[in-house]
């Protein structure tokens, strides 16, 4: 299946800004860190755990992760996980 992953923040620098990531059917949103956390860019490091600090707002189609199943959430072919921090600008 096919997620759509939108980054904000410093997450772009280091994961890219939109893209889309296969996984294997009925994996969750655990799945999908992990998967993450090997892509960072070439020259760019993804602080250990950075994408499951509480300072970091996920999205899965709009809805706060807090308010479904969490890091345990399974995804489907077709969603949106967008990953945005706290502060964003300057």
């Amino acid at each position: 299946m096919k997620i759509d992953v939108r980054t904000f923040g410093e997450l772009m620098e280091v994961l890219g800004k939109h893209f889309l990531i296969e996984l294997e059917d009925g994996e969750d949103l655990n799945h999908l860190i992990d998967r993450l956390e090997r892509r960072a860019k070439t020259g760019k490091t993804l602080p250990p755990r950075l994408l499951r600090e509480p300072t970091l707002t996920i999205l899965i189609n709009g809805h706060n992760i807090q308010t479904l199943k969490g890091f345990k959430t399974p995804l489907k072919d077709g969603d949106v996980v967008t990953f945005m921090p706290l502060v964003v600008g300057g």
